[in-house]
C-alpha cells in the first residue's frame, strides 16, 4: 500500500481481503490461540513501513483485539519497533499465565535466533535455536516449540539473532471465565535499559491491582530503590506512600536483581492511592528496564489487563486520541492521561488537539502541575467542547520535561472496562529510516488497528507492507484507512 502518512492516520486491517495463509517453513505457529477455532482460523504476521527518500518513518502502534461471541475481551497494543539483533523479556509461565515472544525477520536472509532462559536466581537454563527464514514471522508461547519450557517458571527468556530481527513479548492470562486476556510486554536491549525510572497508576479506585517488573539487562547484579507516592491532593502535591510487599510496608523497597534475570513485585492496595512508582539505581549501579502490569476486576471477573513501560521525560509530545458516547456506557470510550511533572517547580503543560489530517480542532487547554505534582484527566476533562465522537491526536508541551503516560479506556458490551496502553511519542525522537509493528493478528475473532503519527513537521509518504507468516506480502487492499 501506497500513501500519504498525515499528522495522525487510522489504518484499518480487513479479515475477508487477506490472501490465503500458509505456514512458515519453520516454528511458526498461530500467534495467541485462545480456542481450536482460534488457532486454525486467524492470521498473523508483521506489518513493514518504509518511508519515502528523505521522509522519515512515522511512529504510532497496532491495537488489536479480540471478540468472543460478540463480546470485546481484550485489547493489546504493539508499539512501532526497529530491529535488534538481542533482547531479554520477562517470563511467566502458571496455570493462568503464558508468555509468548513475537520475531519478525524482514530482511532477505534467514537468520538464525539462539535463546535460554533465566531464573530468578540468575540460574541459566533451557539453551536453543531456531531459524527464521527471510521475510517471515514466528510467534510462539513459551510452553511451545521451540522453547518449551516447563511450568512452572519465572525469570527471562534472552535471544540473539544473526542478523536483526523485530520483536515484542505478549503475556496471556486465563481470567475466571476462561476468557484469555492478552497484553504486550516489552523487549529489553542487552547491555543498557529502555525506559526512564517513573512508573504512572491509572486513576482507577479500588478495583485495580498492579505487578511492577524490573529487568537486568546486564550480566552483572543490580541493585537500588523503589519509592511510592500518592496520586496528589487538590493542590497536585504528591506525597510518600507506605505500601506492604511481601508483609513488608515501608515508603522505600529495596530491589536486587540477579544477572540476566528480573523482580517483579506487587504492593497491596493502600489507603492512600498509589499514583507514582519511582525506580533509582544504586550508586554504582546500573538501572534496570521496567514496566507495570496492570489487571481489573468487575463484580469478582478480571476484565483487563495491559501493561504500561517506564518513559523518559519530554517537553513536547504527541498521542493518539478519541473520545465517544457516554463514558461509563456500553460502547463508550475515552483517552486518557497521566501527567507527572517531576521537577521542582510548577510547570504550565499547553495542549492542543488536532483532527486525523493535522489540522486544528480549534481546541486547546493548559494544565498547572505544581512541582513533584500528578494529575490524570479524561480527554474530554481537558476539552469539555469536545464533539460526540472524535479521532486524533494530542500534542503536549512544557517548558520543562513532564512524564506522560495514556490509555485507551473502553467499555465493551458487558459494561466491562478495558484499557489499552496508547504510548505518546516523544518528538525529541529523531524520525527511522524504516518501523515495523512485528505482529498483527485478524480472523479468528481477531481484528487489528494501526494508528500511525507523523514524526516530523510536514506530511510523511512510504510504503506500508502487510507480511503473513510465510513471508507473502498482502495485497494494498488489504488495508483501509478508518473513520
Amino acid at each position: 500500500m501506497r500513501g500519504n502518512f498525515f499528522n495522525a492516520l487510522c489504518v484499518c486491517l480487513v479479515l475477508g481481503l487477506f490472501a490465503p495463509a500458509t505456514q512458515a517453513r519453520q516454528n511458526a505457529t498461530t500467534p495467541i490461540p485462545t480456542s481450536s477455532t482460534a488457532a486454525s482460523s486467524a492470521q498473523t504476521g508483521y506489518v513493514r513501513i518504509v518511508p519515502s527518500n528523505g521522509s522519515g518513518a512515522p511512529a504510532g502502534q497496532a491495537i488489536f483485539g479480540l471478540r468472543t461471541n460478540g463480546v470485546l475481551i481484550t485489547e493489546g497494543a504493539v508499539p512501532f519497533t526497529t530491529p535488534v539483533q538481542s533482547g531479554r523479556i520477562f517470563a511467566e509461565i502458571s496455570t493462568t499465565v503464558n508468555t509468548a515472544l513475537a520475531l519478525a525477520n524482514a530482511s532477505s536472509q534467514d537468520v538464525v535466533v539462539s535463546f535460554y532462559c533465566t531464573d530468578s536466581y540468575g540460574v541459566d537454563s533451557g539453551a536453543g535455536s531456531f531459524t527464521i527464514p527471510a521475510n517471515h514471522q514466528v510467534t510462539a508461547f513459551m510452553t511451545n516449540a521451540p522453547f518449551s519450557i516447563a511450568s512452572p517458571f519465572t525469570g527471562t527468556l534472552t535471544f540473539n539473532s544473526t542478523a536483526p530481527v523485530a520483536a515484542i513479548g505478549i503475556r496471556s492470562f486465563v481470567n475466571e471465565r476462561n476468557e484469555v486476556l492478552l497484553s504486550t510486554i516489552p523487549v529489553s536491549p542487552i547491555g543498557s535499559s529502555n525506559s526512564g525510572n517513573t512508573l504512572l497508576v491509572p486513576n482507577l479506585y479500588g478495583a485495580l491491582t498492579t505487578q511492577f517488573v524490573l529487568v537486568n539487562p546486564f550480566d552483572t547484579p543490580i541493585s537500588g530503590t523503589i519509592s511510592f507516592y500518592s496520586q496528589g491532593s487538590k493542590n497536585g502535591s504528591v506525597q510518600p506512600v507506605k505500601v506492604s510487599v511481601n508483609g513488608n510496608s515501608n515508603y522505600i523497597l529495596n530491589y536486587t536483581v540477579a544477572p540476566r534475570s528480573a523482580f517483579r513485585f506487587a504492593p497491596q492496595q493502600s489507603k492512600t492511592l498509589l499514583g507514582s512508582v519511582r525506580i533509582t539505581p544504586g550508586a554504582t549501579s546500573s538501572a534496570p528496564s521496567s514496566f507495570a502490569i496492570f489487571s481489573y476486576s468487575n463484580k469478582g471477573f478480571t476484565v483487563s489487563m495491559t501493561s504500561l513501560n517506564g518513559v523518559a521525560s519530554s517537553t513536547a509530545l504527541r498521542t493518539y486520541s478519541e473520545s465517544s458516547g457516554i463514558f461509563g456506557q456500553i460502547g463508550s470510550v475515552r483517552t486518557a492521561l497521566m501527567i507527572l511533572n517531576p521537577s521542582a517547580t510548577r510547570v504550565w503543560a499547553q495542549m492542543s488537539l488536532m483532527n486525523l489530517d493535522g489540522t486544528s480542532t480549534g481546541f486547546s487547554n493548559s494544565v498547572s502541575i505544581s512541582a513533584g505534582g500528578q494529575t490524570s484527566k479524561l480527554i474530554t476533562d481537558l476539552f469539555p467542547q469536545l464533539p460526540s465522537t472524535f479521532k486524533g491526536f494530542l500534542r503536549v508541551t512544557t517548558s520543562s520535561p513532564i512524564i506522560v503516560m495514556a490509555t485507551r479506556d473502553r467499555y465493551n458490551e458487558r459494561g466491562d472496562l478495558l484499557l489499552t496502553d496508547t504510548r505518546p511519542y516523544n518528538e525529541s525522537t529523531p524520525p527511522l529510516a524504516e518501523i515495523e509493528f512485528p505482529i498483527f493478528v485478524n480472523g479468528g475473532g481477531y481484528s487489528t488497528q494501526l494508528v500511525l503519527l507523523s514524526t516530523g513537521a510536514s506530511s510523511q509518504s512510504g510504503s506500508l507492507y502487510l507480511v503473513v507468516q510465510d513471508g507473502t506480502v498482502l495485497p494494498s487492499g488489504s488495508v483501509q484507512p478508518g473513520p
